[in-house]
């Protein structure tokens, strides 16, 4: 997001997070309002002495508003070099300052507004000198109201360590790893519900207990409880209910740790797409994205000559085989529009039983009977057996040629890299209608769009674009998605909320803590 010259200038005015900024802004406040005092002081004693005169001394003496004017004139001229200078250096500071969030986000709702909380680092410029920009460098928890699309509450973390990232939520707050330990943060009002002294003054035995390293805590999401080492190298446990913690017996810390290393509200491969899935309707046909030398492939039955890596893809629908025999005869465009990049955005919420969702094809000895082997004990004729299993060799050979050419085409399909696999594709509440994520052109500077398609009606629904180069984690709320947003410096700096229904999208900048609106075409 770009302010214009005039939304910089408006911009200068507004208090914001910078210290030297919101002391300069009020003293430029104060001195205004001594300035509009004084003047309209002068302007009423003006105006009180010229009733008393004459009209000749009237007409020879400064009419009030003259008096008026040249006074708050004046004032304006002695502030204007150090006004012109704040100006000046808030636009000049504030493009060199930035903010970014990391790849986690908590959404809920609150008084029917969507909220959406990340942790966010903002480096605020104080100076610039021979090309280097010096400042400070602060970290927050932010909640930002995706309806108003404004911060809704803003709480500064411990400075100290880089590492400051969410643990865990419960319904009434949010579990925060702060660099040092923890905090717990009260999801409606953004306040302190507790921190580690909370839990020491509750509970002495974890008096030097909370370790400075964030890979020490797990988060029980099903149980709602947060487990860490400490540093005795002990195992233990907080009621975030009582705010109070113990030791778990008989659990080995280290051990806890590495069974539950996966155990996170966030997944790091969040960002990562689907590009094959079954239909739905258990027909044993499949949706998947290809390029045309992927589909000449299959086609060809020649399934080396593809990297299955094609940059311009279509959305297909077919069997792609039958009784295991690898075939096109029914593969067809759901669409006609080609996705550069293309793929499912991934329901990070389904599993194996989503009748979308695509883990194995159906065994191969399923589909086709393996040929039998003659059997010699059968024979009197030795020439007639030979002759057998000459046949048997060569249909055997077939066999496995063709079930190799299956294998390998789910194999090809499924593990293309870099993608999901075993999660459905992220529908918008549609029956069988998919949200993809897409690139506008192949150059390095390219937007990302997001599209819904229908496959049953083979429709293009509705496409939006995000204006940013890339995509972060997404979590689904009341009919709207809710993504992080990386800008061309590969950073998130937006938080974007698409309504699933006609794609229209509600942005907000991180760094100007500013909203937006984009309508799909």
């Amino acid at each position: 997001m770009q302010l214009s010259f005039w939304e910089k200038f408006v911009d200068a005015f507004r208090y914001n997070d910078v210290l030297w900024h919101n002391i300069f802004l009020t003293i430029i406040y104060v001195l205004f309002v001594f300035a509009a005092c004084f003047a309209a002081g002068h302007f009423i004693r003006s105006a009180k002495r010229r009733k008393k005169r004459d009209v000749t001394e009237r007409r020879n003496s400064p009419h009030p508003l003259k008096i008026l004017y040249f006074t708050f004139g004046g004032v304006f001229g002695l502030l204007f070099i150090p006004l012109l200078v704040f100006i000046i250096l808030s636009i000049v500071l504030g493009d060199a300052s930035s903010a970014r969030a990391n790849n986690q986000i908590i959404v809920y709702e609150q008084d029917n507004h969507q909220m959406a909380v990340t942790v966010v680092k903002k480096f605020t410029a104080t100076s610039q000198e021979y090309g280097i920009t010096s400042g400070t460098t602060h970290s927050y928890l932010q909640a930002i109201d995706m309806k108003q699309g404004q911060t809704r509450w803003k709480i500064k973390l411990p400075d100290g360590s880089e590492t400051k990232s969410i643990l865990g939520e419960t319904k009434q707050n949010i579990i925060i790893f702060n660099g040092n330990g923890i905090t717990i943060v009260d999801k409606s009002s953004g306040d302190i519900s507790a921190d580690e002294k909370t839990f020491i003054k509750n509970s002495p035995e974890l008096h030097g207990q909370f370790a400075p390293n964030e890979d020490w805590y797990t988060w029980d999401n099903q149980g709602q409880l947060l487990r860490f080492k400490g540093a005795d190298g002990q195992l233990y446990e907080l009621d975030l209910t009582e705010f109070t913690g113990k030791v778990v017996q008989n659990v080995e810390a280290n051990n806890y740790l590495d069974q539950h290393a996966g155990n996170s509200l966030f997944d790091s491969g969040n960002s990562s797409l689907v590009l094959f899935a079954k239909s739905g309707r258990g027909d044993g046909r499949y949706i998947t994205f290809l390029g045309q030398e992927e589909v000449q492939a299959v086609r060809s039955q020649d399934l080396e000559s593809s990297s299955f890596s094609s940059e311009r893809r279509q959305l297909y629908s077919g069997s792609l085989h039958q009784m295991g025999k690898l075939t096109t005869e029914d593969l067809k465009p759901v669409v006609d529009q080609f996705f550069i990049h293309g793929g499912f955005l991934a329901d990070l919420e389904s599993d194996a039983s989503n009748p979308y969702a695509f883990t194995s094809p159906p065994e191969f000895k399923s589909l086709v009977e393996e040929p039998e082997a003659p059997d010699p004990d059968q024979y009197r004729d030795l020439d007639a057996f030979y002759k057998d299993r000459d046949k048997y060799d060569e249909a055997r050979a077939a066999y496995r040629d063709q079930e190799q050419k299956y294998n390998d085409l789910f194999d090809k399909l499924k593990n293309r890299g870099g993608f999901v696999t075993e999660l459905a594709p992220l529908s918008t509440g549609q029956e069988a209608t998919f949200v993809v994520a897409h690139q506008d052109s192949t150059l390095s500077g390219a937007h990302l769009l997001l599209s819904a398609v229908d496959t049953v009606n083979e429709k293009l629904l509705w496409t939006v674009d995000t204006n940013m180069q890339s995509l972060g984690t997404h979590k689904v709320l009341d009919g709207s998605l809710i993504i992080m947003g990386m800008s061309s410096s590969m950073e998130i700096t937006d938080i974007l909320k698409i309504s699933l229904s006609d794609g229209h999208l509600t942005g907000f900048n991180l760094k100007y803590e500013k909203s937006y609106e984009r309508s799909p075409s």
